[in-house]
């Protein structure tokens, strides 16, 4: 990693990395359960640090990458609906919404606050792992 992107910011950059350690062990992450239980709170509260303007977190996806373990289909395509497929690690870092995807994923998966949400600022942020080392 070069070392100025450990100044690098949302606000600036769009960016940053973070140091978090987290309780949920490596192996754990293929079981959903786990992560909803331990690593989503964790991830949350860290974002609340991060920027405690945040009123509200809604994780829209939560997926693991692993090369050892990834889904294969005879198609060559993974169903993304499908939220217990395995994903190979992806070689850059990129956020899988585009603007207009993303008002579309507020409506579609807060539909009782999605008019209310829309008036104010509504961000992706992508949290991503570090494959174990």
């Amino acid at each position: 990693m070069r070392p100025d992107v450990l100044s690098f910011s949302l606000d600036e950059q769009g960016f940053m990395i973070q140091e978090h350690n987290t309780k949920l062990s490596w192996e754990k992450f293929v079981n959903r359960e786990k992560v909803e239980e331990v690593y989503v709170p964790e991830i949350e509260a860290l974002l609340r640090q991060i920027d405690p303007s945040i009123d509200r977190v809604y994780f829209l996806d939560s997926r693991h990458r692993s090369s050892e373990l990834a889904t294969e289909t005879k198609e060559g395509r993974i169903d993304m609906n499908n939220l217990t497929s395995l994903l190979h690690p992806a070689r850059a870092v990129h956020v899988d919404q585009s603007p207009a995807a993303v008002l579309h994923r507020v409506e579609l998966q807060l539909p009782n606050e999605a008019e209310f949400l829309l008036r104010g600022r509504v961000r992706v942020i992508k949290c991503a792992k570090a494959s174990k080392t």
